[in-house]
């Protein structure tokens, strides 16, 4: 019996510890930053799959998504399009 008790007090004085709780707090805050996170990630990883699959068909619409990837993403141009940079200072 006294060892029961004995060990209800050092385990109530290790949840209890001035430190212990602190680091509980920080534990469930860093736990919900990295839920948040992973819920993020998955949703990544949603869009991606969605745009793999887009690219990967033949159809026109995959060819037009791709397209406009280049454009945006990578500033190219079509074989028959001519670039213009015009200078915003030139009045």
């Amino acid at each position: 019996m006294f060892s029961l008790a004995a060990c209800m007090i050092v385990v109530g004085y290790c949840v209890l510890a001035p430190s212990a709780l602190p680091r509980l707090r920080y534990m469930k805050q860093k736990e919900a930053v990295l839920r948040a996170e992973v819920t993020d990630l998955r949703d990544q990883i949603h869009l991606l799959g969605l745009e793999t699959r887009l690219l990967a068909g033949d159809s026109s619409i995959s060819f037009k998504h791709l397209e406009k990837i280049a454009r945006d993403e990578f500033g190219l141009i079509g074989k028959d399009e001519v670039l213009i940079l015009l200078d915003p200072n030139t009045d």
